[in-house]
């Protein structure tokens, strides 16, 4: 299984916003910027990321070809 949460709060992304905002954009602007590339149109916390992998892992499904959200679940079979 493989999971591509798309830009998640963690220190790298802290230091891409901080980054962008020294070329004079907001902090708002910035994350929202980040934010707006996800398919959700937001940050992804690290712990939606753990609960997917949790699901994964406890659906013992990890061969199927299923999709999974950023919150666990099922978005479609890749087969």
């Amino acid at each position: 299984s493989t999971i591509c949460p798309g830009f998640t709060r963690t220190q790298i992304l802290s230091e891409a916003i901080q980054a962008t905002m020294a070329r004079g954009k907001t902090f708002e602007k910035a994350e929202a910027m980040y934010a707006m590339m996800n398919r959700e149109g937001r940050i992804i916390e690290p712990e939606e990321i753990a609960e997917t992998v949790y699901h994964i892992i406890m659906s013992r499904n990890l061969e199927s070809g299923l999709a999974y959200d950023s919150f666990g679940k099922v978005i479609g079979n890749k087969e």
